[in-house]
């Protein structure tokens, strides 16, 4: 369940990778639940040891099974050590996140690229409720940001 580095990898590969994906949900205009973050212009100053921003998109219609890329561009100012991230997610009956439907990552500044749709339990929501996005070492950024935040689906060569 750790993709390491491979979300910033993905995200440095945007370019190359845009004619294999589709936009299926722009998720900007969804202001996230935040906790132990405080709003800081279009940033968040981390207040607290489990910094998590929640986003509900239970009003939008989201299959997992046809949106299985997370996009973002994550910013960590006054940088202290690599941060790692740790996606949670939830929907059909489930209400919240638990440690079964979650993946963790390193990243870097700029674009990431989360490939939920390698997680079967992400594949299997026929309605997505929410995701939370937790930076798991908070010591390693004194604020944080994530804009452009997007789902988009694989496109499959036939």
């Amino acid at each position: 369940r750790d993709l390491e580095k491979i979300p910033v990898s993905w995200g440095r590969s945007e370019s190359s990778l845009k004619a294999r994906m589709t936009l299926t949900h722009k998720l900007d205009a969804i202001r996230p639940l935040a906790a132990q973050l405080l709003p800081e212009g279009n940033a968040y100053k981390v207040a607290g040891t489990d910094p998590q921003l929640q986003f509900d998109v239970s009003t939008l219609n989201i299959s997992g099974k046809h949106s299985g890329l997370l996009r973002f561009d994550f910013q960590c100012a006054q940088r202290k050590e690599v941060p790692r991230l740790h996606v949670y997610w939830w929907g059909n009956l489930q209400n919240g996140p638990t440690e079964e439907a979650s993946l963790k990552f390193t990243a870097d500044d700029g674009t990431l690229i989360v490939p939920l749709d390698a997680y079967p339990r992400w594949l299997a929501l026929e309605r997505v409720k929410g995701f939370r996005i937790d930076l798991k070492n908070s010591k390693a950024c004194g604020s944080i940001s994530i804009t452009n935040i997007a789902l988009h689906q694989r496109l499959i060569d036939k």
